[in-house]
């Protein structure tokens, strides 16, 4: 790769690797449902001031795109991080998400037929997948049972972080990226608001500098500036 290249590999890997850390931080204060509705409110308001900025539209056309990749992209895996992190460590969350190109694998092998798996890949995929599990036990703190499904419930989120990119490529040449971090992150929006409302109510909303902060950055950073950078 070009210096260039790196420079985004490098940028991008921070961006999205000190996710886990805000996550847990912004978590002190409010609950996953609320935590995850301002990362898309913070994300959605974002993409909305970039799109005025480049004078681009949304092609509704692909709602049901939007809608697809807005649960299993969004809500759904962001919500379930965010619940893991309440208990297992941030350093284990990032861990475990680095089981996404694994099950990528995995999902792109039943849709496509270039991406059948031979007996290299699958040797190739033990071995991540036995590298994960040996990176994760020193991560283990005692031996509850909220940590297993913390666990359980992080790997469930890679998978639908999985399943979602191997959609995305089956529309992508309909939908460009922008739109893609456009539409789901509105979809998404629309998903997670009643959970929030449910569970929160009454409403009470984040007081702490450190929490808005943490959802700013989740929000405008990792789930704005990152995917369009």
């Amino acid at each position: 790769m070009s210096a260039k290249n790196w420079f985004k590999f490098i940028l991008l890997g921070l961006m999205w690797g000190s996710s886990f850390l805000w996550i847990k931080l912004a978590l002190r204060e409010v609950n996953p449902f609320m935590l995850v509705f301002f990362r898309v409110l913070f994300a959605s308001s974002g993409l909305g001031i970039y799109f005025l900025f480049m004078r681009r539209k949304l092609n509704l056309h692909w709602w049901w795109v939007y809608a697809f990749i807005g649960f299993f992209n969004v809500a759904l895996p962001f919500v379930l991080i965010s619940w893991a992190e309440t208990h297992i460590s941030s350093g284990l969350a990032s861990i475990l998400n680095s089981t996404v190109p694994l099950f990528t694998m995995l999902v792109a092998s039943i849709f496509y037929r270039e991406d059948k798996l031979t007996l290299v890949h699958w040797i190739a995929l033990m071995v991540g997948f036995m590298g994960v599990l040996v990176l994760s036990y020193s991560k283990l703190e005692g031996n509850s049972e909220y940590q297993t499904l913390g666990i359980m419930a992080m790997l469930l989120a890679a998978c639908s972080y999985g399943a979602s990119t191997v959609f995305a490529r089956r529309v992508d040449k309909f939908v460009s990226p922008e739109e893609h971090s456009m539409g789901q992150m509105l979809t998404g929006l629309l998903f997670i608001t009643p959970a929030m409302l449910i569970t929160n109510s009454p409403l009470i909303l984040p007081v702490l500098s450190t929490t808005w902060i943490a959802v700013a950055w989740l929000g405008l950073i990792g789930s704005f500036i990152a995917p369009v950078f």
